[in-house]
């Protein structure tokens, strides 16, 4: 791993798929596709467009249009005014029966997340995971 302690390789189970480079100067991803906003996010990846709050948080995910535009926005972020996430959910997901999905976060007092929902709007939630004081799940009920 390099000494800034970035991902240098990224793989889908079997070895190192892409490699990364990064700048000694801004440690920033050099590959080919990688670009970034002018509060130094992460804008394009070569495959989807990010989009970032005014507080720095993850708002959207797109597909990537040309030269790093946004395509179809795959799911947005919400957040609770603790900086928390609160949902991140597929478009339509507040439109009946489209089948878009949603995952719905609680926190407890400590702030440690408590519960981690999923769902279709067009089943209800399929999955409701708990967690204990330690922050291992408790249980899973899908």
């Amino acid at each position: 791993m390099p000494a800034r302690g970035n991902v240098h390789c990224t793989s889908t189970g079997g070895g190192c798929n892409t490699s990364l480079s990064f700048s000694s100067s801004t440690n920033r991803i050099t590959n080919s596709g990688y670009s970034y906003d002018a509060a130094g996010h992460v804008a394009c990846d070569g495959s989807y467009f990010y989009s970032w709050d005014a507080d720095g948080g993850l708002a959207s995910v797109a597909t990537e249009g040309a030269n790093c535009t946004a395509g179809t926005v795959l799911y947005n972020v919400t957040y609770y005014p603790d900086g928390h996430i609160a949902q991140e959910a597929e478009p339509g997901w507040n439109v009946p029966h489209s089948g878009a999905m949603s995952h719905d976060y609680t926190y407890d007092v400590s702030g440690q997340m408590a519960v981690h929902a999923s769902g279709s709007n067009a089943g209800g939630y399929n999955a409701l995971e708990f967690s204990n004081v330690g922050g291992r799940w408790l249980a899973e009920y899908n």
